[in-house]
């Protein structure tokens, strides 16, 4: 096995694919892990905004994971978390609104890996590396994810653990 992490500036077609391969094979239930839907297009239009907000977890040339965070603001992240805009508005709206400049919380979007791959680590590496790009331009900055799992919610207490950083949590 040769397992790399590549930190994402934005996603070919073929990656695209293969991340919704994961998507199908990860989660069984319709918007079990988001209500979000995003298209290509709209995935590298995130990149453009923020780069390597995503890595992907390869082995050979084949991507077996994926995690993804969503640089936001507080007026952002609060009104997702009291329901008044869902998941897809949130990410939309940082989009249009946040940048490199103003960021002070991250959406722990997404992660998931095939299930041949899970308890190895891989996907608390893969956010490590996404979330070591942004801290460099702002420490002090809140945590937040909404988790479908008890292995979600330990991932996102771990990773904020390793930084010292408030984490909210949405059920």
């Amino acid at each position: 096995m040769a397992i790399k992490i590549e930190l994402k500036e934005n996603l070919t077609k073929e990656e695209y694919d293969q991340i919704s391969q994961i998507y199908a094979k990860t989660f069984t239930i319709k918007n079990e892990f988001t209500e979000t839907n995003l298209s290509l297009k709209n995935c590298n239009k995130l990149f453009e905004k923020f780069p390597k907000s995503s890595a992907l977890i390869k082995d050979n040339k084949k991507t077996i994971g994926q995690t993804w965070i969503v640089p936001t603001n507080r007026k952002i992240m609060t009104e997702f978390l009291e329901n008044k805009i869902t998941e897809q508005e949130m990410v939309l709206k940082s989009l249009k609104k946040v940048s490199l400049d103003n960021f002070n919380c991250i959406y722990l979007f997404y992660s998931s890996i095939f299930q041949k791959y899970r308890r190895q680590g891989l996907i608390f590496k893969a956010r490590i590396k996404t979330l070591n790009h942004y801290i460099k331009f702002n420490k002090k900055i809140i945590l937040f994810a909404w988790v479908y799992s008890k292995e979600g919610e330990n991932l996102a207490i771990k990773t904020a653990e390793k930084y010292k950083l408030p984490l909210i949590i949405k059920k």
